[in-house]
């Protein structure tokens, strides 16, 4: 005869908990590689994540006394603060530190209605600026965020300081 302990054959609780997490990764690694996230998902979570960044910049200027400026290039952002001798430096701040697009992401800044130019008069490539002022007042812009096809987000700035986003919107 054998004795209850020989008879019962189950699993343990380390076993099940393998198990469980083996589980949860494949399911991590299926939902992945099926593309958890849409495009104009994306697009929304950059245009917000902007829109709080230069709302962040506007109190860090105001708090701090220094003039700040948000500089574009072709594949990101990133935030200036006027040093002493009047030369820009990029700002030394871990939240407002500078950032890329997702690939395929492009952008379009106005300021008072006028597109910023990418190159000057002489071939010279300009990096547009949008100026944050230590009053907590904003130089007046709309940042156009996009795909090259699809909806668009738009990120606008107010004089008085005040920071939105609008969108989608059909772009032609």
């Amino acid at each position: 005869m054998k004795s209850c302990r020989q008879q019962s054959r189950g699993f343990t609780l380390l076993e099940l908990l393998v198990v469980v997490v083996i589980i949860g990764i494949l399911a991590t690694l299926v939902t992945l590689s099926i593309g958890g996230r849409d495009r104009k998902a994306d697009l929304e979570l950059e245009a917000q994540r902007l829109a709080a960044l230069v709302d962040l910049a506007s109190q860090e200027a105001t708090l701090r006394g220094k003039e700040l400026a948000l500089e574009f290039e072709s594949t990101g952002y990133r935030f200036l603060s006027l040093e002493k001798e009047n030369k820009w430096q990029d700002f030394a701040d871990e939240a407002l530190r500078p950032r890329e697009l997702p690939t395929g992401m492009g952008l379009k800044v106005e300021v008072d209605g006028t597109a910023l130019p990418t190159s000057d008069r002489f071939g010279k490539v300009a990096l547009p600026r949008i100026y944050i002022l230590s009053s907590g007042e904003l130089q007046p812009f709309t940042i156009t965020l996009r795909f090259e096809e699809g909806p668009a987000y738009k990120v606008e700035g107010k004089l008085t300081g005040v920071v939105s986003v609008s969108g989608p919107q059909e772009m032609l």
